[in-house]
């Protein structure tokens, strides 16, 4: 009884960690990159919202 028990927690943990790793993946289809370079000038208040985008897997220098 402790034997089954055991190998169905092990495999309910095993699923658990390949599910979460699979929604958290990046798209490969999204080709953004990061901005390599910057300008300063913008006032903080005139900044509405900001949305932070992770580099695509295409974008060799970020």
């Amino acid at each position: 009884a402790t034997r089954s028990l055991l190998r169905a927690g092990l495999l309910l943990l095993l699923l658990l960690a390949t599910s979460h790793q699979a929604t958290g993946a990046p798209v490969a289809n999204e080709l953004r990159c990061q901005c390599l370079q910057t300008i300063a000038g913008i006032h903080p208040k005139s900044i509405q919202s900001l949305k932070v985008t992770p580099p695509g897997p295409h974008c060799t220098q970020t």
